[in-house]
């Protein structure tokens, strides 16, 4: 009985646990405040959850936002339980032939509320631009917190730019309010979250029953 229960801690616990990629599914994303069209939905940032990936077509593998600049742009997901999150890799976008939009500056945003009325800014940065004829470039960002979170919010704030004129340059014109967004693919690496501590009270509280149980049984065999 003591070794369950020390097994269960150790399972537990949250030093027990490596971090490790939660694999999404376009299902995950249940909001987003703008896209393109049907083709280029939220839901496909969580397309190509492996591997390299490669964006030689418009054929609708990553995520455009309508061209309303970033006042309407950001998505929302699910992760279906709370986690706590360690790491992010944003893959951004080229936009294919056209190689005019994709992220610079953004955030991500984490909650456990669906809504958003609370949250906690988990990421922030700026991505850099993406060059056609390449593979994408997994860019790496850690949590900025430990908490556990269910909804995560992808914020972008401005257009992936570079001056060299070989890199994309904003669409759709010079008022930021007219640029546009995209994102190629997003994975989140973290844990599961552990219990909180009252819980762990329930939990030890009913191995400790389950133990005298076993005790009795015992006494009563002899």
């Amino acid at each position: 009985m003591k070794k369950l229960l020390i097994a269960a801690v150790v399972a537990l616990s949250p030093m027990a646990a490596n971090a490790a990629q939660i694999v999404l599914a376009p299902a995950n994303v249940y909001a987003t405040t703008g896209d393109y069209n049907g083709t280029f939905s939220a839901d496909n940032i969580f397309d190509q959850q492996t591997g390299a990936i490669d964006e030689n077509a418009q054929d609708g593998s990553y995520w455009l936002n309508p061209d309303n600049g970033n006042v309407n742009a950001a998505i929302s997901i699910d992760l279906g339980s709370k986690y706590r999150l360690s790491s992010f890799d944003l893959f951004n976008t080229h936009n294919a032939q056209y190689n005019d939009r994709g992220t610079g500056n953004f955030s991500i945003v984490a909650s456990n509320s669906a809504s958003f009325t609370t949250f906690t800014t988990i990421a922030s940065g700026t991505l850099n631009p993406e060059q056609q004829g390449t593979p994408l470039s997994a860019q790496t960002f850690t949590s900025l917190n430990t908490g556990a979170y269910r909804y995560l919010q992808f914020r972008p704030t401005s257009v992936a730019t570079a001056p060299d004129g070989v890199h994309q340059s904003p669409c759709c014109g010079t008022n930021p309010a007219e640029h546009v967004f995209g994102l190629n693919e997003l994975r989140v690496s973290g844990v599961g979250a552990v219990p909180e501590p009252a819980n762990w009270a329930l939990m030890i509280g009913g191995f400790g029953l389950i133990g005298a149980a076993s005790r009795r049984r015992r006494l009563a065999v002899a």
